[in-house]
């Protein structure tokens, strides 16, 4: 895999799949989960990385189901919950005990929407990037 300079290609088991992620920055910065949308995988922000901010842990997976994590099914009834809780478990096996910023595109914005709902102590900041509903495609409650 040809990474642009600094970026580097990490796998990690954690308490629900096998996940593939990107990381950029320092081990010790400001954690920043970087969730990406449909049909796209964590190197849709790759080429973000050269212009970003110092003192920032940039993590980028692979969420379930694409690029190089393990394809696991979906429970589709639970909205994007399936991709909040996986992230939760990505932070957790990186022991990231801090408050995170998440940044979501597209499906990943309703993942990190979700993933706040279910622990909003544990979320420093919200990036939304023309998100989908925290329900799903064209989903409301």
């Amino acid at each position: 895999m040809n990474l642009l300079p600094g970026v580097t290609s990490h796998y990690v088991q954690t308490s629900r799949l096998k996940m593939h992620y990107l990381a950029y920055g320092p081990d010790d910065g400001i954690p920043a989960i970087l969730i990406h949308g449909n049909l796209s995988t964590g190197r849709f922000y790759e080429h973000i990385m050269p212009n970003a901010p110092a003192g920032y842990r940039f993590i980028m997976p692979d969420m379930r189901g694409f690029g190089d994590t393990e394809r696991l099914p979906i429970d589709a009834t639970r909205g994007l919950h399936d991709w909040a809780d996986d992230t939760y478990a990505l932070v957790q096996a990186l022991g990231i005990t801090q408050p995170v910023h998440l940044s979501g595109w597209s499906t990943g914005g309703a993942a990190v929407a979700a993933y706040a709902m279910d622990r909003p102590a544990q979320v420093a900041s919200l990036t939304f990037i023309d998100p989908v509903s925290p329900y799903g495609f064209g989903g409301v409650k």
